[in-house]
């Protein structure tokens, strides 16, 4: 039983100040009460860091670590590392957790190593989407070659949401991992490389069909791009594409399953450039796109066969070089 073990929460803050209040309150609101907050300080503004102290100055179960690296790579080792807990949890500062959830994940941790919940998907009018996982029990050693969605696209994982919340993992595998994890520095797809590295040291994994989360769909917030640097997604897509040879020899999965790596990374920046920039840096940024012959390589490899009409749909639109199309999906109903 798990009834008296501790459960440490991470949840690195950056400019939160509209939102680090409600997201520490969610845990401090939990029907389970035997945890401990690690707020870490991701190069915040003044004003989120002072939210954060205040809590602190009320609470003894939260503490506040702060970081020398930026980065939220970084911010996620810190918080391990300084997770006191059996079992481990992260919140981003933007979301908000349901009053159960650490109630209801605990008591599956006797069997298992990771757990997942579904969750609310809540854009910024308030709309909530239910976003359901089927319920399911998964061996890693069967599971682990076939982690990736249609043709092993690595944008979503097939069995698991990628993201690292919404999940309860052993703090202890999570340690072992953490040196590696933070070695290769990720700005994106930091979620994909800590779940992989995580199931690379467990036995098993299950989904449960609990809303346990509430995931807020802002408006993306990269820096605004005014021009296009092309070579930065080149650069990302190497040093993604090492990670997964590393971690997939040690498995002895063929780089085969990762063949649609070129097509995924390049479509997720597209996404990324549409939602920061104007038409015209966009549409610069999708010409170089159609030059890149290992993009395109990859575009011809990705299967549609189980894919939603939306998805077939926008791959229509990439195969067929309709910015206009992608642009205007993207910028408003996306």
């Amino acid at each position: 039983m798990q009834e008296n073990n501790l459960v440490t929460i991470v949840v690195p803050y950056y400019h939160n100040k509209d939102t680090l209040e409600k997201a520490i309150q969610s845990i401090l609101n939990q029907s389970y009460q035997n945890f401990e907050i690690v707020l870490v300080n991701n190069n915040a503004d003044s004003q989120t860091d002072q939210i954060a102290k205040q809590y602190q100055n009320k609470d003894s179960r939260i503490k506040i670590c702060y970081q020398e690296k930026q980065g939220v790579t970084y911010a996620v080792s810190l918080g391990v590392r300084n997770a006191s807990g059996k079992y481990l949890c992260f919140l981003d500062a933007d979301d908000y957790l349901d009053s159960n959830f650490i109630k209801i994940l605990l008591p599956y941790m006797d069997k298992v190593d990771l757990i997942s919940t579904s969750y609310y998907k809540v854009l910024e009018n308030g709309t909530k989407k239910e976003m359901n996982l089927e319920a399911n029990l998964y061996q890693v050693k069967d599971s682990f070659s076939k982690i990736f969605y249609n043709n092993n696209s690595i944008a979503t994982f097939q069995y698991i949401p990628v993201f690292r919340w919404g999940k309860m993992y052993k703090t202890s595998i999570a340690k072992s991992i953490i040196d590696e994890y933070e070695s290769y520095g990720f700005y994106m797809y930091e979620d994909m490389a800590f779940n992989l590295l995580y199931l690379e040291k467990s036995t098993s994994f299950r989904n449960i069909n609990y809303l346990g989360v509430y995931y807020i769909q802002y408006e993306v917030s990269m820096t605004k791009i005014n021009k296009v640097n092309y070579q930065d997604v080149i650069n990302l897509r190497s040093k993604v594409k090492n990670f997964l040879h590393v971690v997939y020899s040690r498995n002895s999965t063929p780089d085969s399953s990762f063949e649609t790596c070129d097509f995924d990374i390049t479509k997720y920046y597209l996404s990324r450039v549409i939602k920061s920039s104007n038409y015209s840096t966009s549409k610069e940024f999708f010409k170089m796109m159609n030059q890149d012959e290992e993009y395109l390589s990859s575009l011809k490899k990705v299967t549609s066969y189980k894919a939603s009409k939306g998805y077939k749909l926008y791959l229509f639109f990439l195969q067929k070089k309709m910015f206009n199309s992608i642009y205007l999906a993207y910028k408003y109903l996306l």
